[in-house]
């Protein structure tokens, strides 16, 4: 059975061979991203693929804790691959950065693992992007997160989209003195999410919540829009906390709407998010035609406390693939010229020449001659053919047509390529 596998090349169910185009698109991203990232002031974090299993959930929802990927060591101690980084980032900060001035801004690119059902732009194993802006609670920090979020999508192409913003406090407040346990608020923030007025009466009902709050929470789902459903959530407050949770929102709001951004926001008093570390401000981005989220985030004021300093903290993450997924780009391959070398020191010139200034350079090295190599230029798709001589002329050969250059020429002629 093994030996068939490795014959026949088989990987695993969830996880995917990226090449050519695909594999250059997906360089092009984390190249667009990491500039972004570094722009705005964030400096890169990388932290290991692996670590202890305890220590990668801690706070984590029961549905994340079961998406882990989880083996033994030699030692009979269990790690898992990093579900996401988030909680990587936090344990860094809260262990090691703590006496750093604040805030602490990082960003992190790499690969992310979860044992979820595969979809198209949804697989075990991807590509996950995404900042962490610690050491600062206030409504500038959170605004900053969901700017960097919106400029993040337009960096990697995408205009239609929207990010549903909401607030975790507003329903953390609003159950402040209903007895649930675990398994009863996350099946209640489920049903929440579902958005089925049928089964969240049932779910209150069995849960025998007071009516008051009961009718606080029928309205959650519906709470959605601009900054108008906020008056009606104000309105149906039962409490300080309540209140002061949808005055955070709308401070938010209204930066991001003075920045010109909040075209991009929808409010949403029911948006849950699925990890239980989540304490204020929460949101995902939604893209037309992709039928889950294709980035989220929010503030974890407690998270860090857990490897030490006490930090309050907000970020964001997205995932490459389901960008790919949705804008279907192709990064080129295809060398700007191929280049029948002779290894003399007038070749070896030009060539070096051609590469500072960013041209992508290929040299045959399998000695073939000219009607050989121009098939082969064909079949990649290399727009040009360059042949040197041990003299200081050279032929071009672009389509049908082919010309003698001297070096000066060719320089020219380089310079008209790159531009």
């Amino acid at each position: 059975m093994l030996r068939d596998v490795v014959k026949q090349g088989r990987i695993p169910h969830g996880v995917a061979d990226t090449f050519y185009e695909d594999a250059a698109a997906i360089t092009a991203l984390e190249r667009a991203l990491h500039d972004l990232f570094t722009g705005w002031g964030y400096a890169r974090i990388i932290p290991p693929t692996f670590e202890y299993y305890d220590m990668l959930v801690t706070q984590a929802s029961e549905q994340l804790q079961d998406e882990v990927f989880r083996f033994f060591d030699r030692e009979g101690q269990m790690l898992a691959l990093r579900p996401d980084m988030t909680v990587q980032t936090a344990r860094i900060a809260g262990s090691k950065l703590y006496d750093q001035a604040l805030p602490l801004r990082f960003y992190y690119i790499g690969h992310v693992f979860r044992y979820e059902e595969p979809q198209a732009g949804k697989q075990r194993e991807f590509t996950q992007a995404g900042i962490e802006l610690l050491g600062a609670d206030t409504a500038l920090a959170d605004a900053e997160a969901l700017s960097l979020t919106i400029e993040a999508l337009h960096q990697l192409g995408l205009r239609d989209f929207q990010i549903n913003l909401g607030h975790i406090g507003y329903l953390a407040a609003t159950l402040a003195d209903v007895s649930l346990a675990d398994a009863q608020r996350r099946n209640l923030e489920l049903t929440i999410e579902r958005r089925n007025p049928r089964d969240l009466a049932q779910v209150l009902d069995e849960y025998q919540i007071p009516k008051d709050i009961a009718n606080v929470i029928r309205r959650l789902p519906h709470l959605s829009g601009d900054k108008h459903i906020l008056q009606e959530a104000h309105a149906l407050a039962i409490n300080r906390d309540s209140a002061a949770a949808l005055e955070r929102l709308e401070q938010v709001y209204t930066i991001l709407d003075q920045a010109g951004l909040s075209q991009h926001i929808i409010l949403d008093l029911g948006e849950i998010r699925n990890m239980s570390y989540y304490t204020g401000i929460v949101f995902r981005g939604y893209i037309s035609g992709l039928g889950f989220p294709v980035c989220g985030g929010g503030r974890y004021d407690t998270l860090v406390r857990n490897f030490g300093a006490d930090l309050p903290a907000v970020g964001f993450a997205l995932s490459l693939e389901r960008v790919l997924s949705v804008t279907k780009a192709k990064e080129p391959i295809a060398p700007d010229i191929l280049v029948q070398w002779g290894y003399h020191p007038l070749c070896a010139e030009q060539v070096n020449r051609m590469r500072k200034l960013g041209l992508r350079v290929e040299v045959d090295v399998l000695n073939r001659q000219e009607t050989e190599l121009v098939a082969y230029a064909q079949q990649r798709r290399v727009r040009r053919v360059l042949l040197c001589t041990d003299t200081a002329e050279f032929k071009l050969i672009e389509g049908s047509q082919s010309r003698w250059l001297s070096s000066e020429q060719l320089l020219g002629e380089m310079v008209l390529w790159k531009s």
